[in-house]
This record gives structure tokens, sequence and C-alpha cells, in this order.
């Protein structure tokens, strides 16, 4: 009786504890857009930041990378604005 009672108990732990494991992180904007005017200044194309999701094969969790367009040409070698 004693060791249905704990495979029991145990089920039932592991089954309230799994949302709390599979709950997302909440998505963080990588940057504000300006309000009042749709043209940019030099200076801030150049620091606008691209972000690249990357979903790791067996994972539920995607990964998110934001660099300007500079570091990912230094540090990658790729560019996010070239055509394909």
């Amino acid at each position: 009786m004693t060791t249905l009672f704990l495979i029991a108990s145990s089920a039932l732990l592991s089954v309230t504890a799994s949302p709390v494991v599979a709950r997302d992180a909440k998505p963080v904007a990588a940057e504000s857009q300006p309000v009042g005017s749709t043209q940019r200044a030099p200076s801030e194309k150049a620091a606008q930041k691209y972000c690249v999701v990357d979903t790791v094969t067996g994972s539920h969790l995607s990964h998110k990378i934001c660099k300007t367009r500079q570091d990912w040409i230094s540090q990658d070698g790729f560019d996010p604005l070239a055509k394909r």
C-alpha cells in the first residue's frame, strides 16, 4: 500500500510541475521605432539591429540573436540585407 501511495504521489507531482518547466519566455523588442518620422538619419540606419531567430532541433525554445549589420558581417560573415 505504501509503494502504491509513493508511485501515485510522485506521478501527481511530476504532472503538476510540467507546465512550469514548459513555460516560454516573453519576447522582447530589439529596438523601438520612432513615432514621428519615417526617414532615418544615417547614424540611426547604421545602428539598426537585425535579429535572427534560431530553433534548435529537438527543442521547443528558440534563440534570438540581435546585432547591427556591421557586427553580423565582421563576426559571422553574414549580411542580413543581402539578397539570396
